[in-house]
């Protein structure tokens, strides 16, 4: 059985958007790199896997040999990462992970099971200076108040 995340989007139909992504060895991201981000639309690391293949077949070709191949790699290895950080970005939120055989058996649990998707945090922390933890007698804020 594979491991699979699923994704949703903030919003009314986040359960119908849903994205599925398989956990583990992407071998299209090992052996397209750059391109298979583009399809996926994943800018940033399509932009940074091309400027990291550049920058490796600048190096004598040996090294370049290595380098590149050692590219490909670790985005195949970490292609799921890669493309969970950039839906991340997008503003999706991982709403569960589970275990299915198939693409088709993973969206069955998943529309099945019920379970509302997790919700992003109502408000962000506010920092310290904000909060009033700041104080002309600590001005740092590290040693909390009373001190």
């Amino acid at each position: 059985m594979a491991s699979w995340t699923v994704m949703t989007p903030s919003g009314e139909a986040a359960r119908e958007d849903a994205v599925f992504i398989r956990d583990g060895f992407n071998w299209w991201a090992a052996l397209l790199g750059p391109f298979w981000a583009l399809v996926n639309r994943m800018w940033i690391v399509a932009i940074l896997l091309g400027v990291a293949g550049i920058l490796a077949s600048l190096m004598p070709p040996v090294f370049a040999a290595v380098a590149n191949i050692g590219l490909l790699l670790v985005a195949g290895i970490f292609g799921a990462d890669l493309k969970i950080w950039s839906l991340g970005r997008r503003g999706f939120a991982e709403a569960m992970q589970l275990q299915a055989a198939s693409l088709e058996e993973a969206e069955l649990r998943f529309f099945a099971s019920g379970e509302a998707p997790a919700s992003a945090p109502a408000t962000a922390p506010m920092p310290a200076i904000a909060t009033g933890a700041l104080t002309a007698t600590d001005p740092l804020g590290l040693f909390g108040k009373g001190w």
